[in-house]
């Protein structure tokens, strides 16, 4: 399957998930965030703003032992800026920090969003590149992926371009099938 049919096929069935249903999977994925390895070691974590039904990762922002920081976009670029309480709507839909000073230097683990992943911890995006582009020029930040069990696939075609996540978290979820 093609990237641009397995990031349709991916985001209609999220797009499908109910309120209640992501908040739980969220829930869920926070706690074991929490408890993963790559989290517990680092203090300085890029976290994500969710957009199209992705898994709300903020709630992280409780643990007031750890630094947080959100990418902004310039330009193809993008860098990450401390998390504030108010953030602005990027042209991408996308909320972030309204600063312009970058943290990148600091971060030692981004959590990372994806609309698949497979086995080998190769992911599917939306397409933009910009982790794969972050994440080249900062080889040193650990990854961690964080996707519910319908978006594990059992192969991805990755081009060197792609960057491979360190570890990723799988949250169970079971599809329900049409009738």
């Amino acid at each position: 399957m093609n990237k641009d049919t397995l990031r349709t096929e991916m985001l209609t069935i999220r797009m499908a998930l109910t309120e209640n249903q992501r908040k739980e999977l969220s829930d869920n994925a926070v706690s074991l965030i929490q408890n993963h390895p790559l989290y517990q070691s680092a203090t300085h974590i890029g976290i994500y703003h969710p957009i199209k039904n992705e898994l709300d990762v903020l709630n992280l922002r409780n643990d007031s032992e750890k630094h947080f920081y959100l990418p902004k976009v310039f330009g193809h670029h993008m860098h990450y800026l401390k998390f504030e309480e108010t953030l602005e709507e990027s042209e991408l839909g996308i909320f972030e920090p309204r600063s312009n000073k970058s943290y990148d230097k600091v971060l030692e683990l981004i959590i990372v969003p994806a609309l698949a992943v497979d086995h080998s911890f190769h992911r599917v995006g939306y397409g933009k590149g910009y982790f794969d582009r972050y994440l080249s020029m900062n080889p040193n930040i650990k990854t961690l992926g964080v996707v519910m069990s319908f978006q594990v696939v059992e192969k991805i075609t990755h081009s060197p371009l792609d960057v491979t996540l360190h570890d990723i978290i799988v949250i169970p979820y079971q599809c329900e099938e049409s009738t």
